[in-house]
């Protein structure tokens, strides 16, 4: 749905992805893609996120509930999340799968998830009674404070001391503020020195979170999902990326174990477009909770460690619980192939395609930076 229509429905835009502006009846944050990589340790999570803007609000904060005592804040990598996006991507082959002595493979899908800077000004934010400061400092472009919430609103209360709306995402943040894990909040602006956000749909500079044991003791590998459960977008996309000593699996209420085989296939038909097949897959999976594993094995020029990807597409009412992280004790080699059919315009014609869709990847993330 693109920030126009959004705009011409005159309904107020939910925090999607922990965005909340200044007026949620006439300025838009949503976010309806995300990206997420968890770096699994013994004593220590450490996730970075990545979200694209939806919107024409100048001016809007981001937050982030954290299951555990926060230990860091700090600008994420955007050439980590961009390299694992594209070696773990599903893989085009243009040829019939029957012809694969003759077919060239390509990571070449894209779904759009290149991400760039955005944001707003942090015009003085405070303290309130029921929110305790933790800590406080910069990372990147960003300014940021550790929130302690105590109390049913206790942050609801103090986004609307600091001039935010919240009370659209007023159900999903007392949900997290009752939760017995004890979630502490990552709250985030631009530093005043950089420029507010550009008008449209642009990509906000990743963040880096690590952070520790929660209330219970025990380390948490979760991505919040329930922040996006009321959002006016109609679908949102998470692409999940884990490195950790084993396979994940998604819990929690989520699912992810249905496509482990070596070279999962989907065949195209002439005509198709691998990106709208991949996504057709997605939301079949997604509507009853269910991860895709489009990637599983090692690459020591990434990381140490085996690496998952779980993509997902769904619906914001599919948000009702939290994606959990566990460990699969596995470490099989997943990836997803899409056949499609040789183009009419064999040879080069049919190598060029793949290649445009990168190009043109680039020249949004070039177009949308400020």
């Amino acid at each position: 749905m693109s920030p126009l229509l959004l705009l011409a429905l005159a309904q107020p835009a939910d925090a999607c992805g922990g965005l909340v502006t200044r007026d949620m009846v006439t300025k838009i944050a949503a976010s309806d893609a995300q990206q997420a990589l968890f770096e699994i340790g013994s004593d220590s999570v450490r996730v970075t996120y990545r979200v694209r803007y939806v919107g024409d609000a100048d001016d809007f904060a981001w937050i982030i509930p954290v299951p555990g005592e926060v230990a860091n804040v700090e600008e994420g990598s955007e050439s980590m999340l961009d390299m694992l996006s594209t070696v773990t991507a599903p893989i085009v082959e243009w040829d019939a799968p029957d012809a694969e002595a003759e077919s060239g493979g390509c990571s070449c899908l894209a779904t759009d998830m290149s991400l760039d800077k955005a944001g707003g000004d942090r015009n003085g934010i405070s303290d309130s009674g029921d929110v305790d400061v933790l800590g406080e400092g910069f990372a990147g472009d960003y300014a940021y404070q550790v929130l302690s919430a105590t109390g049913a609103g206790a942050m609801s209360g103090w986004l609307a001391e600091n001039g935010y709306d919240g009370s659209i995402s007023a159900d999903q943040v007392s949900d997290y503020e009752n939760d017995a894990l004890g979630f502490v909040w990552i709250a985030v602006t631009l530093r005043p020195d950089v420029a507010v956000t550009a008008e449209g749909g642009v990509v906000l500079k990743p963040l880096t979170i690590t952070y520790g044991a929660a209330a219970d003791g025990k380390m948490h590998a979760l991505f919040p999902s329930r922040m996006a459960a009321s959002t006016q977008l109609s679908e949102i996309r998470n692409e999940i990326f884990v490195i950790a000593e084993n396979r994940v699996k998604a819990a929690g209420g989520w699912n992810s174990e249905d496509n482990l085989e070596e070279g999962f296939d989907v065949e195209g038909q002439e005509g198709d477009d691998p990106d709208e097949l991949y996504d057709a897959l997605l939301r079949s999976q997604g509507a009853a909770k269910e991860l895709w594993t489009t990637w599983g094995g090692t690459n020591d020029d990434l990381a140490t460690g085996y690496i998952t990807r779980l993509d997902t597409l769904v619906s914001p009412g599919t948000n009702t619980s939290d994606l959990v992280l566990e460990d699969a004790g596995d470490q099989p080699v997943v990836r997803t192939l899409i056949y499609m059919p040789q183009a009419h315009d064999t040879g080069y014609g049919a190598l060029i395609a793949p290649l445009a869709l990168a190009l043109g990847w680039k020249l949004r993330r070039r177009v949308a930076r400020l």
